[in-house]
């Protein structure tokens, strides 16, 4: 008797006929399937911890929101470097964005495919978020709302979906050559 899948399943669930399970039980490697079968079935039945199914319900948004984005407010980018100082060359930009009661931090760098982010995001109702542009999502922050992604050459608008059907919010980045290139 050649043993199929099914014959597996039906082993594994307890409803196999008597002919099947005899056959399964004097095959070594049939046991180990059904063994595996049986691992994945009560796994399956276990709670799976928040953050798993806050990045989970990240992955999959809610892109047919009608709600236009919140823009988040500028407070703070950091300077070129200082004037006569031939060796002081910028790497990077520090910015920090405010919104109704959050702020998102950024730092970005340029590299030949765009300029990579790495942001922390903040919130007291909580600082898990979707990372991405106007035309996709690109990353998910850890709990602690820290991330970082490339921003493809060419975008400007980043947006950030809080977790749990929070606001859309957005915030324009440069990502033009002569503005973020540390040779300039």
């Amino acid at each position: 008797m050649k043993i199929t899948w099914e014959h597996l399943i039906d082993y594994a669930r307890g409803i196999a006929s008597p002919q099947v399970a005899a056959a399964i039980e004097s095959d070594p490697a049939s046991m180990k399937e059904v063994e595996l079968l049986r691992r994945v079935h009560k796994a399956s039945r276990e709670e799976a911890p928040e953050n798993w199914v806050q990045r989970a319900k990240a992955l999959i948004p809610n892109l047919a929101k009608s709600t236009s984005p919140l823009r988040g407010r500028l407070v703070f980018q950091s300077a070129g470097p200082v004037a006569g100082f031939r060796s002081g060359t910028q790497q990077a930009r520090q910015s920090r964005y405010e919104f109704d009661d959050a702020t998102l931090e950024i730092r970005v760098e340029k590299e030949s495919s765009g300029v990579r982010i790495a942001g922390v995001y903040e919130s007291a109702a909580g600082s898990a978020v979707t990372v991405g542009t106007e035309k996709t999502w690109l990353t998910t922050s850890d709990e602690d709302g820290q991330f970082t992604m490339v921003l493809p050459e060419g975008e400007k608008i980043l947006r950030l979906q809080v977790l749990e059907d929070g606001p859309l919010l957005e915030v324009e980045i440069e990502n033009e050559d002569e503005k973020l290139d540390p040779r300039s």
